[in-house]
C-alpha cells in the first residue's frame, strides 16, 4: 500500500520528535547522574544544601524530570490517537510500539534518577515550608 505525501509527512515528523525527545532524555539524565555524583561526593548536606547546590540547579532537574515525564505521555497518547485514527496503520502502530519501547525506560530511570538525592530534598524542603506556614497561622 502506498503512502500518501501527507501520511509520510506525518509519520516523518513524529518520528523526528520522538527521536529529538529521545536524545534530549538522554542528554538530561547523563546531566542529572554527574549531578547525582557530585552531590553524593559531599558529606553532612542537609535538604537545604542539596537543594541550594550549585545556584539552585536541582530544583530546575525537578522541573526537568515533570516536563519529561509529561511529555512522554503526552506523545504517547499523541501516537496511540494517530495510530487508533489510521485504522492502526503499520508504519504507525511501529512507530507507537517504538515509542513505547523508548519512552517507557526513559521515564523510570528519570524518577530514578531525581529521585535520589534530589526529590528527597526537595520534599524535605516543602514539608518544612508547610509546617511552618502551619505554625504561623495556628499563631495568629
Amino acid at each position: 500500500m502506498n503512502m500518501s505525501d501527507e501520511t509520510k509527512v506525518s509519520l516523518y515528523s513524529k518520528s523526528f520528535l520522538e527521536i529529538t525527545f529521545s536524545v534530549m532524555c538522554v542528554i538530561y539524565l547523563l546531566k542529572l547522574h554527574y549531578l547525582n555524583i557530585e552531590l553524593s561526593r559531599l558529606s553532612n548536606l542537609n535538604a537545604f544544601d542539596i537543594i541550594g547546590f550549585n545556584n539552585n540547579s536541582p530544583l530546575l532537574y525537578i522541573f526537568g524530570s515533570f516536563i519529561i515525564v509529561v511529555s512522554a505521555v503526552l506523545i504517547t497518547c499523541w501516537l496511540f490517537y494517530t495510530m487508533y485514527r489510521e485504522n492502526f496503520y503499520t508504519p504507525f502502530t511501529g512507530l507507537f510500539i517504538v515509542t513505547l519501547i523508548l519512552n517507557i525506560p526513559l521515564v523510570f530511570l528519570t524518577i530514578n534518577f531525581i529521585s535520589i538525592p534530589i526529590l528527597r530534598a526537595f520534599l524535605i524542603v516543602i514539608g518544612v515550608g508547610i509546617s511552618g506556614l502551619v505554625v504561623t497561622a495556628n499563631n495568629e
